[in-house]
């Protein structure tokens, strides 16, 4: 029986933990133990204080939870990017072709107001 290597540890792959689950392992206590890590993560993340270094940024809004006039610019700016790409311009122009000239009145007058 050959010697443990030194530093190595004894349970190289800790089932039903963050830990196990990061080194590859995707047994069910592994992912319930990652998934109850990163709500706890995300959760200490949004109760902290929001660092200065992250305002006026998608990541201050979404993860920290930011609500300043700077990280809600940012995720308008980051919302209106997303709204013309193809994609979203091909579908809203397969909604307008479908719409009879009264709807369209509507929703132009809608936006307006």
């Amino acid at each position: 029986m050959g010697r443990r290597k030194r530093g190595r540890p004894a349970n190289p792959n800790p089932h039903g933990t963050n830990s196990g689950y990061c080194r590859g392992c995707r047994c069910e206590p592994c992912k319930e133990a990652a998934r109850t890590y990163g709500i706890e993560y995300r959760n200490r993340l949004r109760n902290s204080p929001t660092p200065l270094r992250v305002h006026g940024t998608l990541d201050g809004y979404n993860t920290y939870g930011c609500r300043c006039d700077e990280c809600y610019e940012a995720m308008q700016a980051y919302n209106f990017e997303r709204s013309l790409s193809p994609r979203n311009i091909a579908a809203r122009w397969a909604l307008r072709a479908s719409e009879t000239p009264a709807e369209r009145f509507e929703r132009q007058l809608s936006e307006i107001l």
